[in-house]
């Protein structure tokens, strides 16, 4: 008997050690293809932040390109206008423009007054008064930045404008480089890989395909890199040329065997490379990990085979020698022998039945559970647009201001001529109006605020936070900004506006149903002024009157409904605050309160 489980031993342990020298092979390859992996995800990201650093450097030129050349069209304009020139009067300009020079040109391209004395005498680029006068009948603006080597800053930026002027043919515009920070491409590099964060074990460096000089190194590695036998130059330049870009190679770097991915750009090669003995610990660490799993499961199948061996076939096939030897004594055999091996069938029977009462009971219970989260969906959702319908806003609107010092705003929501739309397009189109409006709220909107329909074209949002005043019409603002894009893709088939009533909740209310008829009230004063606008009932108003009985001595909504404005022109949004400042009219001035969200004039 010990043979036999010697025997079976031996077998399964030869099996488990192949099956450990499978693991340790695929942990192995996989170890190095997430290694490999890991690197080339640091260089794209890498590479990602140089684009965007050059894309801004390009920017910033843009941007002071425009900049100066409306300088040197105003210093040529007020120059013409004054009809004379002098040091003290450039000087001056140049002070008010906060550039770095100021200086007059005649019609040859030499600078014969300047508020710096370097630059008289000379233009820095004899091709400049071609551009300015063109073919000879337009005049223009020219503008010229320095160009210099990677490794090196532009060492001028300056813009030119044509003059009417007797004695001056032109006005150029320096720059002052101390002020302007134009970085050379190296800076860039070496930004960029400052902020890259990596691994104390992981570097990522930059060499130059010009020099083949290291440009960069990340910030928190050692800031040297000597590669076995390449020396700066052309053996680096040739050597990066000569490596498989984004593939996994081993390499001699500072005395250590790194795994290392190379990645070429333009200008430059990017390198990332990671210590080969940190590789080797993470693949030693998982195949420890591995060895011990297995082993505990070989020994707990070895444990559990035995027991089913001792039990099921070894003891019976004993017993029955035992029957027969009795037999053949004369003795009589054990009735119980005999049904040792045909009990495994009722036992496996009643299994079968006990696993199929067990999935029947668990699919009725998957059923149920299905169930009552589809009838709680139902209960709490509006089915067409997703949001929470009137129950399940109003339940979580109610609680949210019984807690203490709650703090929020209401915001109802009116689509405006929705009906035009179920009438001219059908309610199909209407339905899909209502989804593409749910849809904007809800990617507005942040995840820990609420937005719930209320029925038909009718929203709610509730805001669980409520700083100020300006921060709610701001937010109001980039909402109708969004509405815009959203809903304005073909404004002549859907002619559609949006009406919001506010109310702020302070900290001192604390009931939804008095705030909820609050911004109703708000709502029904937006769309009385004209629709497609918001109103915020700063006062609390809740008088749905259409004729106002002067139920109280300071009404801002007996004054609106007295003073409403309409501007005519096409489609405006009119932001009424609700309280004027300091006047007691219930309106600020139109030409504060009145803006498009925008930003612009409502007008335009």
């Amino acid at each position: 008997m010990k043979g036999l489980y010697r025997r079976l031993a031996v077998l399964y342990g030869i099996s488990a050690l192949l099956v450990m020298l499978i693991f340790a092979l695929s942990f192995y390859l996989r170890g190095q293809e997430e290694n490999k992996q890991y690197l080339y995800q640091l260089l794209e990201s890498v590479d990602h932040n140089l684009d965007e650093a050059t894309e801004a450097y390009e920017a910033a030129i843009r941007r002071l390109t425009r900049e100066y050349a409306a300088h040197a069209r105003e210093a040529a304009y007020i120059l013409e206008e004054e009809g004379r020139a002098d040091r003290a009067g450039l000087e001056k300009l140049r002070e008010l423009m906060g550039v770095g020079a100021v200086s007059l040109l005649d019609k040859a391209g030499v600078t014969v007054l300047s508020t710096e004395e370097a630059l008289e005498g000379t233009c820095g680029d004899q091709t400049l008064p071609e551009e300015l006068w063109g073919n000879g009948q337009e005049k223009r603006t020219a503008v010229r930045v320095d160009e210099p080597d990677f490794w090196d800053r532009p060492a001028y930026f300056y813009a030119a404008a044509p003059m009417e002027a007797e004695n001056f043919a032109a006005v150029r515009i320096d720059g002052d480089m101390s002020r302007l920070d134009l970085t050379s491409g190296a800076e860039r590099v070496r930004a960029v890989l400052k902020q890259a964060t990596t691994e104390y074990s992981t570097s990522i460096f930059a060499a130059g395909k010009a020099r083949g000089l290291i440009i960069g190194i990340t910030e928190n590695n050692s800031q040297e890199i000597q590669i076995r036998g390449v020396s700066p130059g052309e053996p680096m330049i040739a050597f990066m040329e000569d490596l498989p870009q984004g593939e996994l190679v081993v390499l001699n770097i500072n005395g250590a065997s790194q795994s290392a991915v190379v990645r070429e750009r333009q200008d430059m090669y990017l390198a990332a490379f990671r210590d080969m003995r940190q590789v080797a610990a993470d693949i030693g660490t998982s195949l420890a990990i591995s060895f011990l799993a297995v082993a505990a499961v070989c020994g707990v199948t070895l444990g559990i085979l035995r027991y089913f061996l001792q039990k099921y076939f070894l003891d019976y096939f004993e017993g029955l020698g035992e029957g027969i030897l009795g037999i053949l004594q004369g003795k009589e055999r054990r009735k119980e022998q005999e049904s040792a091996i045909p009990e495994l069938r009722p036992l496996e029977e009643m299994i079968r039945k006990l696993e199929r009462g067990y999935v029947d009971k668990a699919e009725g219970m998957d059923r149920m559970e299905g169930e009552l989260s589809e009838a709680r969906n139902q209960a709490e959702f509006d089915g067409l647009t997703g949001l929470y319908n009137r129950k399940g806003f109003e339940r979580r609107a109610e609680q949210f201001f019984r807690q203490p010092e709650a703090r929020g705003v209401l915001l109802l929501m009116d689509l405006d001529n929705f009906k035009q739309v179920n009438d001219r397009e059908g309610h199909p189109e209407g339905d899909r109006l209502l989804i593409r409006f749910a849809r904007c709220l809800s990617g507005f909107f942040s995840g820990e605020d609420l937005a719930g329909r209320l029925g038909g074209d009718e929203f709610m949002v509730l805001l669980r936070d409520f700083v100020s005043y300006e921060a709610l019409e701001e937010k109001l603002r980039c909402f109708y900004g969004e509405l815009r894009r959203s809903l304005g893709e073909s404004p002549g088939k859907h002619p559609v506006s949006v009406s919001i009533g506010a109310v702020a909740e302070e900290g001192g209310l604390r009931d939804y149903q008095a705030l909820y008829r609050q911004a109703d009230t708000a709502l029904y004063i937006a769309k009385y002024l004209g629709k497609d606008r918001y109103y915020i009932n700063r006062e609390k108003i809740s008088c749905m009157r259409r004729e106002c009985v002067r139920c109280r001595e300071n009404c801002p909504r007996s004054r609106i409904l007295e003073e409403r404005e309409v501007k005519p022109g096409g489609v405006h949004l009119y932001c009424y605050t609700g309280a004027g400042a300091g006047t007691g009219s219930g309106r600020t001035d139109p030409k504060t309160a009145e803006r498009d969200p925008r930003g612009g004039d409502p007008g335009g």
